[in-house]
């Protein structure tokens, strides 16, 4: 459906975070006729609106300056950048990021069931003739071997990066630093034009402080906005039954789905108290 992508059971609004979400789909019902028969959908509104709110946008829309870093995080930067290089990849180099991939499921408690070399080639292979994107990767030096991988794709100001893959075992000699290094250098004239990076919304179904870790080294930032939720004609009714009841599912592990919808509308709540107060 135009302007919307559905995923799990949700249409998510496909505009660009500072764009204004279309609701005509919306406002019409024509969004509940869809096949997959979602339960809500979701939209954002007032994109880095200066003020602090229940959901985010984590956003790099500054060029990064290592002076501007204390020594110890420059010194993590600096080494990963010792030992690695960072370049788009070419099909040649599929093969070792598929490498790459099944040695960072080996990072998971409950490692997910790793995708077919042919699918993942595939993948690669679209990504490589897809207008605007690419596929970031560092090379160790010394063997030119791949040892890491991100998903870019810029559209205007907004720059998604996305499938951030390392290999486990180079973790300890900044592998990581040197890749999101790279991302954030090869897109520093964009960014003086006005364009940002974009990590994605806050996450709420997963426990990551991989945010955390790019506002602390990378200069990015929450860039708040105001979340909104709209039920499929039923189901609101069985979320405002369950939403007392919000803690207690929340500490039940096979409802942690549900636990996670109950969240957001939380966090749809507070974010519609502040825009109302």
């Amino acid at each position: 459906m135009k302007g919307w992508n559905y995923h799990h059971h949700a249409m998510l609004c496909a505009q660009w975070p500072h764009e204004e979400a279309d609701l005509t789909q919306l406002r019409d019902g024509s969004i509940w006729k869809v096949k997959e028969k979602p339960l809500f959908s979701r939209w954002t509104s007032d994109f880095d609106c200066g003020y602090e709110t229940e959901w985010w946008f984590c956003i790099c829309s500054a060029v990064l300056d290592l002076s501007k870093l204390n020594a110890k995080k420059r010194y993590e930067i600096t080494r990963g950048n010792r030992l690695y290089d960072t370049r788009p990849m070419t099909e040649e180099d599929i093969l070792s990021a598929y490498e790459v991939y099944l040695e960072s499921l080996q990072g998971y408690d409950s490692p997910p069931k790793p995708i077919s070399g042919e699918k993942f080639h595939s993948w690669c292979d679209r990504v490589l003739h897809t207008k605007e994107a690419l596929l970031l990767a560092v090379f160790e030096k010394n063997t030119s071997i791949c040892c890491g991988y991100s998903h870019v794709i810029q559209h205007g100001r907004y720059i998604a990066c996305s499938n951030f893959t390392t290999r486990v075992s180079r973790e300890k000699t900044g592998v990581n630093f040197a890749l999101m290094y790279g991302i954030c250098t090869y897109y520093e004239e964009q960014i003086k034009r006005g364009a940002y990076i974009c990590d994605g919304e806050r996450n709420i179904l997963h426990d990551t402080a991989f945010q955390h870790w790019l506002c602390r080294y990378f200069g990015f930032r929450k860039a708040y906005c105001n979340l909104h939720i709209v039920y499929r004609p039923g189901f609101g009714m069985v979320i405002k039954m369950l939403y007392p009841f919000r803690t207690f599912i929340a500490r039940v592990r096979f409802l942690k789905k549900v636990s996670a919808v109950l969240k957001m509308e939380d966090y749809r709540r507070a974010c519609e108290k502040r825009y109302f107060s």
